[in-house]
């Protein structure tokens, strides 16, 4: 067994996932249940372990903190108060939000303020009373909120800000796209009937009379013109459409036939182009936001407001602003001039949600920091591979701005990309290998540097957020940021859906441009899915439904010479999900939830279960009518429960309130936070730590300096230089150092409740069930 294993200090990381396990169910106008401080006891000794404090979470893969810790010896009523600090190495899970701690340290355990002999009896009383464990997890909110983002200088990566055309309608309304010019393609086993490839609605051309039919919802539209329409209502379809082929690619269209004629039909807008739609339910209607110049539009799913001060519309779509003397337009870029009353948004509104795009807020510093933290996880190398199709013959085009010669393949829906003799492909996270275009196919386990050079420009770019990060003989430790899903950190300090770009210079003169539908997905130029950000979904989500069953992308057809099968993927490219043979699947997160027979390449990715060779742990929680019980258990057979119930204000090990809001100051001391004030712990009791009354006592004191200076009793030549040691700079040198002693431990209350407020949010959205909308309302 390893050294670290045996140590006794490993007792912080079980009081840690309390935070995580321990939840109660409640409204979210009540206070989030107090999970700190916790008491244990050992041989009449009792130790009691406040909130931990995180210092640093260095590349996402070792964090260490402070926690500040209370001692009362046996048959002894004094409480001795002291300081630990800790590293541990983790891995995060973002399906259940937590971060699994492992292989950590504790660097140093000290009692400042009292004698050795006592320091040392009460580090023993700690050893002694508090638990021990292997690998236990924590929340992801917490520690996310605990950190200061101003030291983490996430990937960021230009972006286009410039506004996509906005349509918009005062009565029900849809929005088909084209990537491109439409592009349609045979229906295997019916050569009368051709289908949309390229578009993000199921539409049919019927060849013989020229009439397009397109499924909405379980109703149909038609029209004579693709562009221009008009689009009417019809219950009637032609016969052909029985031929339609019986397999789960045409599942929903055949669901729906002849499907049920519409009483009211939508408007629709036809752009080939990235675009987006403004909806409201009539003329729009308006509310204010209290304490600011501004009103949301309150009829409507966007968001959209009016700014009273400048007379302007703001409209947030993929993390972008933007704005316009009126609805109609034109539009122009607001995110970097936005007025400031947009940060006096409160916390609680019903529009809260979009903080996370205004930068300065701590929701977008939170944003940021959840898309830097990488995803990762183990596959097997025997086991995992990939099956790449072509439309055709493999054809490869030259990507100019890298460094070196990289090719990729412009007719295929999956990345594929040549590097020298070899060829890489990217799927569901995961790099391959092979020696040939067709395959076999095998976990990679070295990525060329050149691939990384793939610039923002390119289509191709999301995939410079994956990585390999180690290896065995029999697997490949893979991972990846959020940008993969198109998540990107831009230099204002928020993160945004997509990159803007459409018709990339890389794709727009070449002659191979037809097969762009492969290419230009939502995550590459962000528009055409009413992309909103949420902070409990981890990213962007597809958010309105104006946008068709495929989100702002399309589909792709693909015929594989090697076995002769045909393939036609409907899939939405959706920036939160997508649908491949029209069941539920996201690509990115490996969450399948219809796909027959489908097997994840990750296997127990985005699982409460995280393994590491023959080491694993896992925690869970269950809930009703306000009382909760959690546990935990770890591979090495180590238990812990802890149950709290709101009603009768019992907990098996929580600590109660009268010990304070107790943490470790930057000098190593140890502060209580009171209603009056701020305390410090001096070893005989608890001082206070008053700002004001330290400035007016060097005041006091500065003005008996002068006194006796003027009286004579000595006098400093005007010559010479002030004296590092003169009584007035040194009494106001202790007022300042209280004062930023104050503020630094302000800050830590703020991050404390801020990750408190968002791991209750996260625990009520998931016991309540019945979806994942998580917004504060």
């Amino acid at each position: 067994m390893k050294k670290w294993l045996k140590t006794p200090l490993l007792f912080f990381i079980i009081i840690w996932a309390f935070v995580f396990s321990v939840n109660s169910v409640q409204s979210e106008t009540q206070e989030p249940v107090k999970g700190w401080p916790r008491l244990y006891e050992n041989r009449g000794d009792k130790v009691i372990v406040h909130q931990p404090q995180l210092d640093d979470w260095e590349d996402y893969t070792l964090l260490s903190g402070k926690t500040a810790v209370a001692v009362r010896l046996n048959n002894t009523d004094r409480e001795y108060y002291g300081a630990m600090k800790i590293q541990t190495s983790t891995e995060t899970d973002f399906e259940s939000r937590t971060v699994l701690l492992k292989d950590f340290k504790v660097t140093s355990l000290t009692f400042p303020n009292i004698d050795d002999r006592l320091a040392e009896k009460c580090r023993e009383a700690v050893l002694g009373a508090l638990p021990k464990s292997k690998l236990i997890t924590i929340s992801l909110d917490r520690v996310l909120a605990g950190l200061d983002r101003t030291k983490k200088l996430a990937k960021t990566v230009a972006v286009n800000l410039e506004p996509p055309q906005i349509f918009r309608s005062e009565e029900p309304a849809v929005l088909v796209l084209f990537m491109g010019e439409p592009k349609f393609e045979t229906v295997e086993g019916a050569s009368e009937l051709l289908y949309g490839v390229n578009t993000n609605w199921d539409i049919i051309l019927e060849v013989g009379s020229s009439q397009y039919y397109m499924l909405n919802g379980e109703s149909w539209l038609v029209t004579g013109d693709i562009i221009k329409g008009p689009w009417k209502a019809t219950g009637k379809l032609p016969q052909s459409f029985a031929k339609l082929p019986d397999d789960n690619n045409w599942k929903a269209v055949r669901k729906n036939i002849p499907g049920k004629k519409s009483q009211k039909p939508p408007r629709v807008f036809v752009s080939n182009e990235p675009a987006e739609l403004i909806v409201t339910d009539g003329t729009p209607g308006y509310s204010p936001i209290s304490g600011t110049k501004l009103l949301y539009v309150t009829n409507t799913d966007s968001d959209l407001f009016l700014n009273s001060g400048d007379s302007h519309f703001y409209f947030l779509t993929a993390g972008r602003w933007f704005k316009a003397k009126s609805l109609d337009g034109p539009w122009s870029a607001a995110s970097e001039d936005l007025p400031g009353d947009f940060l006096k948004i409160p916390t609680d509104h019903k529009k809260a949600h979009v903080l996370s795009s205004i930068p300065g807020t701590p929701e977008a510093e939170a944003a940021v920091l959840l898309a830097s933290v990488p995803r990762k996880a183990t596959v097997d190398r025997k086991s995992t591979t990939v099956k790449v199709i072509y439309e055709g013959e493999p054809q490869f085009v030259v990507i100019k701005e890298t460094t070196s010669t990289v090719y990729y393949a412009v007719n295929s829906p999956y990345s594929v990309f040549r590097v020298d003799k070899e060829y890489y492909c990217v799927y569901n996270g995961v790099w391959f290998v092979s020696s040939s275009a067709f395959g076999p196919w095998i976990v990679c386990t070295t990525v060329p540097q050149v691939i990384y050079t793939i610039p923002a420009t390119h289509p191709k770019h999301n995939v410079t957020y994956v990585y390999v990060y180690d290896s065995t003989p029999d697997t490949v430790i893979v991972g990846y940021t959020s940008g993969y899903s198109g998540t990107y950190v831009v230099a204002t300090g928020v993160v945004m859906f997509g990159l803007g770009y459409w018709w990339g210079h890389e794709l727009a003169d070449d002659h191979y441009h037809h097969y762009h539908h492969y290419h230009y997905h939502s995550h590459y130029y962000a528009y055409g899915s009413a992309a909103r950000y949420d902070y409990y979904h981890g990213g962007y989500y597809h958010s309105a439904r104006y946008y068709g069953p495929h989100g702002g992308a399309g589909g792709w057809a693909g015929y594989d010479p090697a076995s002769g099968t045909y393939y036609r993927g409907g899939f939405a490219n959706g920036p939160y999900g997508s649908a491949f043979a029209r069941e539920a699947y996201n690509p990115y997160t490996n969450r399948y939830a219809a796909q027959a027979g489908a097997k994840t390449t990750y296997g127990s990715w985005g699982r409460t279960v995280i393994a590491e060779g023959d080491n694993w742990a896992r925690a869970g929680h269950r809930s009703s009518l306000g009382k909760t019980v959690g546990g935990l258990e770890t591979s090495e057979g180590a238990k812990a429960i802890g149950g709290y119930n709101k009603w009768t204000d019992q907990g098996a090990v929580v600590g109660k309130d009268k010990h304070g809001d107790v943490y470790v100051g930057g000098d190593g001391n140890i502060y209580k936070r009171e209603d009056n004030g701020w305390k410090k712990n001096s070893g005989e009791g608890w001082q206070s730590v008053d700002t004001s009354a330290a400035k007016n006592s060097a005041q006091s004191r500065a003005e008996s300096t002068r006194s006796k200076a003027s009286a004579g009793d000595w006098k400093r030549p005007d010559s010479s230089p002030s004296r590092p040691n003169d009584r007035g700079s040194g009494i106001s040198s202790q007022a300042s150092s209280f004062k930023k002693q104050t503020n630094n431990l302000n800050r830590e209350v703020n991050k404390r409740q801020t990750g408190n407020f968002r791991a209750n949010t996260y625990q009520q959205g998931s016991s309540r069930g019945g979806g994942r909308s998580f917004r504060r309302r």
